[in-house]
């Protein structure tokens, strides 16, 4: 079971993400806008999918890099590296949860972290094809689930921005 919810973060952050927006929308007044229902859906999916998701990648790749190997990779100093670079997209992504209603804070967060999941699926999609790479962490739901993500919160991002 552990195995699974490690193999699985990002995935089961997304489920959680929704779960929150659920009830967060339940709770808020009889008349709001469509407004204040995307300033949930955005600040929930960037605390879970981005600052959670960041803040886990940073303790995998920084403190244990033997897991590359659940990646289909090999340990190398470039773990640190990207370790440290999804501590600062995992900060602002936490941080982003009490940003409301800051579309400029918000947009500069999605742009960093749509880049870096979008970017990231593309590698792990040329490593299948290139040298059938099929590991959990390379092929599983987390390759599936950054991008969507990746395109989820900028579409919420721009419903959000449209409703002004």
């Amino acid at each position: 079971m552990i195995g699974l919810f490690f193999e699985n973060f990002l995935f089961i952050m997304f489920i959680i993400a929704l779960v929150s927006i659920y009830f967060s929308t339940k709770s808020l007044p009889k008349k709001h806008s469509d407004q204040d229902k995307y300033d949930v859906y955005i600040r929930y999916l960037m605390f879970y999918c981005f600052g959670l998701e960041g803040l886990y990648a940073y303790i995998f790749h920084v403190f244990f890099p033997e897991t590359s190997q659940y990646i289909g990779w090999k340990n190398s100093p470039f773990q640190f590296e990207i370790g440290i670079a999804n501590l600062g997209v995992g900060v602002a992504g936490v941080y982003a949860f009490w940003r409301k209603k800051d579309f400029s804070y918000w947009l500069s967060t999605t742009i960093i972290n749509s880049i870096l999941f979008l970017g990231a699926g593309y590698g792990h999609i040329k490593d299948m094809i290139l040298n059938g790479n099929f590991a959990p962490d390379n092929a599983g739901t987390i390759l599936y689930t950054e991008m969507f993500v990746a395109i989820l919160v900028p579409y919420f991002l721009y419903k959000y921005k449209k409703c002004k």
